[in-house]
Protein backbone atom coordinates (compact mmCIF):
# COMPACT_ATOMS: atom_id res chain seq x y z
CA UNK A 1 0.00 0.00 0.00
CA UNK A 2 2.69 2.54 -1.38
CA UNK A 3 0.05 5.57 -1.28
CA UNK A 4 -0.42 5.01 2.71
CA UNK A 5 2.09 7.11 4.99
CA UNK A 6 2.89 4.81 7.51
CA UNK A 7 2.79 7.64 10.59
CA UNK A 8 1.75 7.62 13.91
CA UNK A 9 -1.83 8.23 14.52
CA UNK A 10 -2.35 10.80 16.94
CA UNK A 11 -5.56 10.52 18.65
CA UNK A 12 -7.30 13.58 20.05
CA UNK A 13 -7.73 14.23 23.95
CA UNK A 14 -10.81 15.74 23.67
CA UNK A 15 -12.73 12.66 23.59
CA UNK A 16 -16.50 12.48 24.27
CA UNK A 17 -17.01 8.38 24.47
CA UNK A 18 -15.07 5.95 23.71
CA UNK A 19 -16.72 3.00 22.11
CA UNK A 20 -13.51 0.30 21.50
CA UNK A 21 -10.29 0.33 21.93
CA UNK A 22 -7.90 -2.51 21.35
CA UNK A 23 -4.22 -3.22 20.85
CA UNK A 24 -4.17 -5.83 17.66
CA UNK A 25 -5.07 -4.51 14.60
CA UNK A 26 -3.79 -3.98 10.96
CA UNK A 27 -4.76 -1.56 8.90
CA UNK A 28 -3.24 2.44 9.24
CA UNK A 29 -5.15 5.52 9.11
CA UNK A 30 -8.36 7.83 10.33
CA UNK A 31 -11.29 6.92 8.93
CA UNK A 32 -14.33 9.10 9.24
CA UNK A 33 -17.74 10.20 9.98
CA UNK A 34 -19.09 6.53 10.44
CA UNK A 35 -22.89 6.24 11.45
CA UNK A 36 -23.45 2.37 11.36
CA UNK A 37 -22.17 -0.89 12.87
CA UNK A 38 -23.14 -4.26 12.20
CA UNK A 39 -22.73 -6.72 15.59
CA UNK A 40 -23.18 -10.27 15.40
CA UNK A 41 -23.70 -11.29 19.18
CA UNK A 42 -22.28 -13.78 21.00
CA UNK A 43 -25.02 -13.75 23.20
CA UNK A 44 -27.40 -15.13 20.56
CA UNK A 45 -25.24 -16.70 17.64
CA UNK A 46 -24.43 -20.06 17.62
CA UNK A 47 -23.42 -22.09 14.39
CA UNK A 48 -26.94 -23.39 13.52
CA UNK A 49 -27.63 -19.79 12.60
CA UNK A 50 -24.44 -19.61 10.52
CA UNK A 51 -26.04 -19.54 6.86
CA UNK A 52 -28.91 -16.79 7.70
CA UNK A 53 -26.04 -15.02 9.09
CA UNK A 54 -24.05 -15.25 6.21
CA UNK A 55 -26.58 -14.08 4.16
CA UNK A 56 -27.41 -11.12 6.03
CA UNK A 57 -24.37 -9.95 6.56
CA UNK A 58 -23.58 -10.15 2.78
CA UNK A 59 -27.43 -8.28 1.98
CA UNK A 60 -26.38 -5.56 4.44
CA UNK A 61 -22.83 -5.17 2.88
CA UNK A 62 -24.44 -4.58 -0.65
CA UNK A 63 -26.78 -2.35 0.55
CA UNK A 64 -24.33 -0.13 2.30
CA UNK A 65 -22.27 -0.35 -0.94
CA UNK A 66 -25.24 0.93 -3.03
CA UNK A 67 -25.94 3.79 -0.55
CA UNK A 68 -22.20 4.83 -0.44
CA UNK A 69 -22.07 4.05 3.79
CA UNK A 70 -19.14 2.70 5.59
CA UNK A 71 -19.78 0.79 8.42
CA UNK A 72 -18.09 -1.35 11.08
CA UNK A 73 -18.32 -5.22 11.37
CA UNK A 74 -17.87 -7.34 14.73
CA UNK A 75 -18.36 -10.86 14.31
CA UNK A 76 -17.32 -13.66 16.61
CA UNK A 77 -14.44 -15.97 15.55
CA UNK A 78 -12.10 -15.72 13.08
CA UNK A 79 -14.23 -14.19 9.31
CA UNK A 80 -13.74 -15.82 6.34
CA UNK A 81 -13.22 -19.04 7.94
CA UNK A 82 -14.21 -22.39 6.88
CA UNK A 83 -14.81 -24.05 9.78
CA UNK A 84 -17.75 -23.18 11.44
CA UNK A 85 -16.67 -24.19 14.59
CA UNK A 86 -14.24 -20.84 14.49
CA UNK A 87 -16.13 -18.30 12.11
CA UNK A 88 -18.20 -17.07 9.92
CA UNK A 89 -17.68 -18.25 6.31
CA UNK A 90 -17.97 -15.12 4.24
CA UNK A 91 -15.82 -14.05 0.83
CA UNK A 92 -14.38 -10.31 0.60
CA UNK A 93 -17.58 -9.43 -1.66
CA UNK A 94 -19.11 -10.12 0.93
CA UNK A 95 -18.20 -7.48 3.60
CA UNK A 96 -16.07 -4.97 0.61
CA UNK A 97 -17.80 -1.96 2.26
CA UNK A 98 -16.63 -2.59 6.05
CA UNK A 99 -14.44 0.56 6.66
CA UNK A 100 -13.31 -1.66 9.84
CA UNK A 101 -13.86 -5.07 11.00
CA UNK A 102 -12.86 -6.56 14.74
CA UNK A 103 -13.42 -10.09 15.94
CA UNK A 104 -13.92 -11.53 19.58
CA UNK A 105 -13.26 -15.13 20.75
CA UNK A 106 -16.30 -17.06 21.90
CA UNK A 107 -17.23 -20.53 22.22
CA UNK A 108 -19.85 -20.76 19.14
CA UNK A 109 -19.33 -24.25 19.13
CA UNK A 110 -21.10 -24.72 22.04
CA UNK A 111 -17.74 -26.68 23.94
CA UNK A 112 -18.35 -27.01 27.47
CA UNK A 113 -14.90 -27.29 28.25
CA UNK A 114 -11.62 -25.88 26.75
CA UNK A 115 -9.88 -27.43 24.04
CA UNK A 116 -6.54 -28.58 24.87
CA UNK A 117 -3.59 -26.19 24.88
CA UNK A 118 -1.21 -26.69 21.56
CA UNK A 119 1.46 -24.74 21.25
CA UNK A 120 1.99 -25.95 17.93
CA UNK A 121 -0.97 -23.47 16.78
CA UNK A 122 -1.32 -19.82 17.15
CA UNK A 123 -3.98 -17.90 19.23
CA UNK A 124 -4.60 -17.16 22.78
CA UNK A 125 -7.32 -19.04 25.16
CA UNK A 126 -10.48 -16.46 24.12
CA UNK A 127 -14.07 -17.36 25.07
CA UNK A 128 -15.47 -16.67 28.10
CA UNK A 129 -13.85 -13.91 28.96
CA UNK A 130 -15.01 -11.84 26.52
CA UNK A 131 -18.83 -13.07 27.77
CA UNK A 132 -17.98 -12.02 31.37
CA UNK A 133 -16.77 -8.64 30.48
CA UNK A 134 -19.88 -7.44 28.51
CA UNK A 135 -22.14 -9.07 30.77
CA UNK A 136 -20.62 -6.80 33.53
CA UNK A 137 -19.42 -9.82 35.03
CA UNK A 138 -22.31 -11.53 36.51
CA UNK A 139 -22.45 -14.48 34.88
CA UNK A 140 -20.02 -17.14 36.91
CA UNK A 141 -20.99 -20.23 35.01
CA UNK A 142 -19.81 -18.31 31.41
CA UNK A 143 -16.09 -18.55 33.33
CA UNK A 144 -16.20 -22.53 31.95
CA UNK A 145 -16.83 -22.13 28.25
CA UNK A 146 -13.91 -21.23 26.24
CA UNK A 147 -11.75 -22.16 23.16
CA UNK A 148 -9.70 -21.26 20.86
CA UNK A 149 -9.66 -19.10 17.25
CA UNK A 150 -7.23 -18.88 15.23
CA UNK A 151 -6.29 -17.67 12.61
CA UNK A 152 -8.40 -16.62 9.16
CA UNK A 153 -8.30 -19.51 6.40
CA UNK A 154 -7.43 -18.44 3.29
CA UNK A 155 -4.77 -15.71 2.44
CA UNK A 156 -6.70 -14.16 -0.39
CA UNK A 157 -9.60 -13.03 1.85
CA UNK A 158 -6.72 -11.55 4.28
CA UNK A 159 -4.93 -9.54 1.26
CA UNK A 160 -8.07 -8.49 0.41
CA UNK A 161 -8.72 -6.73 3.58
CA UNK A 162 -5.45 -5.19 3.89
CA UNK A 163 -5.24 -3.93 0.03
CA UNK A 164 -8.04 -1.94 0.69
CA UNK A 165 -6.74 -0.75 3.86
CA UNK A 166 -9.61 -2.16 5.96
CA UNK A 167 -8.69 -1.58 9.95
CA UNK A 168 -8.94 -5.37 10.76
CA UNK A 169 -8.36 -6.01 14.67
CA UNK A 170 -8.95 -8.87 18.00
CA UNK A 171 -10.52 -7.95 20.94
CA UNK A 172 -8.93 -8.99 23.62
CA UNK A 173 -10.91 -9.27 26.77
CA UNK A 174 -8.49 -9.16 29.46
CA UNK A 175 -7.15 -6.49 27.60
CA UNK A 176 -9.04 -4.08 25.09
CA UNK A 177 -12.23 -1.82 25.96
CA UNK A 178 -15.35 -2.47 24.17
CA UNK A 179 -18.84 -0.58 24.77
CA UNK A 180 -21.54 -3.02 25.98
CA UNK A 181 -24.04 -0.87 23.25
CA UNK A 182 -22.97 -3.03 20.97
CA UNK A 183 -24.81 -6.01 22.47
CA UNK A 184 -27.82 -3.91 23.75
CA UNK A 185 -30.03 -4.81 20.98
CA UNK A 186 -29.27 -8.69 20.57
CA UNK A 187 -32.21 -10.87 21.09
CA UNK A 188 -32.56 -15.02 21.33
CA UNK A 189 -33.96 -15.09 18.14
CA UNK A 190 -31.71 -11.92 16.29
CA UNK A 191 -28.23 -12.65 16.44
CA UNK A 192 -27.66 -9.75 14.02
CA UNK A 193 -27.89 -5.98 14.59
CA UNK A 194 -27.54 -3.26 12.53
CA UNK A 195 -26.99 -0.25 15.07
CA UNK A 196 -26.62 3.68 14.30
CA UNK A 197 -24.84 5.88 16.48
CA UNK A 198 -25.81 8.01 18.10
CA UNK A 199 -23.20 10.45 16.74
CA UNK A 200 -21.37 9.64 14.00
CA UNK A 201 -17.94 8.12 15.01
CA UNK A 202 -14.30 8.24 13.71
CA UNK A 203 -11.57 5.66 13.62
CA UNK A 204 -8.25 5.88 14.76
CA UNK A 205 -5.89 3.27 13.66
CA UNK A 206 -1.81 3.21 14.54
CA UNK A 207 -0.20 0.07 13.31
CA UNK A 208 3.08 1.44 13.97
CA UNK A 209 2.48 1.32 17.95
CA UNK A 210 -0.55 -0.94 17.87
CA UNK A 211 -3.87 0.99 18.76
CA UNK A 212 -7.02 1.25 17.58
CA UNK A 213 -9.89 3.63 18.96
CA UNK A 214 -13.22 4.03 17.54
CA UNK A 215 -14.61 7.70 19.57
CA UNK A 216 -16.98 10.36 19.64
Amino acid sequence: MPHLKFEPIKIPENIEHTYLSIKSLQGHGIKEGIEYTVVVSPLSYTKDKHDEVRRKISEINRSMCEQNKAYLLIVPGRLGSTNRDWGIQVDYRDVNGAAAIFEYGVDIAGRPEPLPDDTNLTGGVYGSHFLYMIQGGHDEDQKRFQTRMYGTQGTHFLTNLVSNNTIYGYISPTQDKIDQWFFSQSTANEPLSVLTFPKRVKIYADSINQTCSIIT
